[in-house]
Formats: C-alpha cells, structure tokens, sequence
C-alpha cells in the first residue's frame, strides 16, 4: 500500500497506526512521511521503502520497523464474551420509569431474543449482583448509584464553600475525585486578590504525590488503588511514600511533594456515607503555603470547609 504525507526527517517518520497482521499483509496509516509502500510483516517487522514525490519516483531510503503492539486477532470466545458484555447492557438500558422489573417477555419482545436466551441472560445478571431475584436493579447497581449520587452531590455542594475558602485565606481552592488514572481536578476557586495567582486546569490528572492524590489514596478501601499510586515509585520511593499515607490517616492532612518546584499544596478529605468522596486542596507558592508551623491557621481553615463539606454530603 501506498502512503502519502508530507515530512521526513533522518530517514525516520512518526507512525498514527493500526496495524493488522493478516495473509502476511501490512496496512498503515502514516502520519509523517512522504511516500510510503509498506510490504508484509513477518514476525512483528515491517518493511517500508520511502519515495521521493517527484514523477520519476526514486526511491531514497528503505526502513524496517519494529511492531511491538501488532493486536492479535479476536478469538471465537472473546467474541462471543463482547457479545454477552453488549447484550447484559441491552437488557440493563430497558429499565426506566415504567419498567421497574425486567421479564423475560419483555427482555424477549423489545430485544427479539428467544425467551430461553432471555431467560439465560436474566439469571446470569442475578447472579452477578445486577439484577435482584425479582429482577429489579440489583446490589451493583445500587452501589453505582450512591456512588455516582455522591460525586453529583459534592460537586453541586462544594463550589461556595470553596470560595469562602479562597477568599478567607486568599488561595486558590482546588477540589479533586478520584479518576480512572489517578486524582482529576474538578472543582476551582481561584484566589481573587493577591499579585501572584498559582491555579491548575479542570480536567488535570494529578501527579502521584501530589496532596489530593495523597489523601484520596490513603482512605482508599481497595488495596488495588494503593498499589497503582506505589507502582510508580522505587521500592524505596514507595516505602517513604507509605509513610506519608499514614501521616495523612493520622492528620487527616496531606502535604504535596512540591518543595523543588517553589510551590506547596495542603489537601484535607471530604467524606460521604461510606468512604471518601472527594480531596479539598489550597494551593499555592512555598512563601505562600509554608510547610511549617505557619501555616497551621490555613491548614485549620482548610480542615475546616472539608468537615463542613462533609457534613453537607453526608459523612
């Protein structure tokens, strides 16, 4: 297959691919080359001669590349475990305000699923926890709700308790939840006066021993997310880092890593019903926010608006 594009640099080019391994045929989609006739892979290598754009066509360079992400092919019950994962979330999406319990003549009809497979797929989600045994929304789905309720909760309540915050200590507020990758800034109060503004994007994935990302792991139930936030680190890194950990369960404080860069970030935990449900922060320089004894008013003030934001959620 020919490519087209529009750089070459070294004899190199950056590759935006999906490569499909298959009849010992090569298929690429370049984002940085020329002109570009790729052969077959063996083995995980692709061949690629690389073309000038003139007529004549001449070629300038040949290349090999390493494949190291070459997806291997869907298997039979892979597939059919994909299938069961879409038809569960079928079923699961006919609930609403007139359909409280799910049966099989209705899972039936509105799928146009035999009732026998109907019937399977309904007690495979009892089982499970997604359905009751009247099959009606089950254990999960109610764990995903109050958890999911939650998050909606502090987010609508935290905004003017965080700008009271930043007013009273003149310091940006920063409310972060726990995300799929680590701690992700949801909330921002930006300080309204001062010469020096320190702020950070909605939307940003906090670095591991950043202070909200402290906090929110070390009141984590689930040993799995302490072991993510450590896996990171040196085996050393990880045994000071687990130190920090218990300080934060101790104060019910976390200090971030910060020093080197000039700044400082103190977080405090804001709990719901069960567990933490989101990581308070006041963020600012390191003259601003020391680490010492001075800034025991502000990390007061701070733990304060997390046990009132709290208390408001349901802690």
């Amino acid at each position: 297959m020919t490519l087209e594009s529009d750089h070459i640099t070294n004899n190199s080019f950056t590759f935006r691919s999906r490569i499909v391994k298959s009849s010992r045929r090569c298929w690429e989609e370049a984002a940085t080359c020329r002109r570009v006739e790729c052969s077959h892979i063996e083995t995980g290598v692709c061949t690629v001669n690389i073309f000038d754009r003139a007529p004549s066509a001449k070629r300038v360079s040949e290349m090999s590349i390493t494949v190291d992400d070459v997806p291997e092919p869907v298997s039979e019950t892979d597939k059919g475990a994909i299938q069961s994962i879409e038809r569960a979330g079928q079923i699961l999406s006919l609930f609403d305000q007139d359909t409280l319990n799910l049966s099989v003549a209705t899972v039936a009809e509105r799928l146009g699923l035999n009732r026998t497979t109907a019937h399977r797929y309904l007690l495979s989600l009892q089982s499970s926890g997604f359905l009751d045994k009247t099959n009606a929304p089950g254990p999960i789905l109610d764990q995903l709700s109050a958890f999911i309720s939650g998050r909606r909760k502090v987010l609508s309540l935290a905004p003017p308790i965080m700008r009271e915050l930043s007013d009273k200590t003149q310091m940006t507020v920063v409310m972060s939840l726990l995300g799929r990758s680590g701690p992700v800034v949801a909330l921002v109060e930006e300080a309204a006066v001062g010469t020096i503004l320190v702020t950070v994007r909605v939307g940003t994935v906090l670095a591991p021993k950043s202070a909200q990302s402290r906090v929110l792991v070390a009141f984590q139930s689930e040993q799995s997310v302490i072991s993510q936030h450590l896996s990171g680190m040196t085996e050393v890194e990880a045994r000071m880092e687990e130190v920090e950990l218990g300080k934060v369960r101790r104060d019910r404080l976390g200090w971030a890593d910060l020093g080197h860069l000039g700044l400082a970030a103190v977080a405090a935990p804001v709990f719901g019903s069960r567990n933490v449900q989101a990581a308070i922060a006041l963020i600012g320089t390191a003259k601003m926010l020391p680490t010492s004894d001075n800034s025991v008013p502000l990390a007061r003030d701070l733990q304060t608006a997390a046990a009132q934001l709290s208390k408001l959620v349901g802690g």
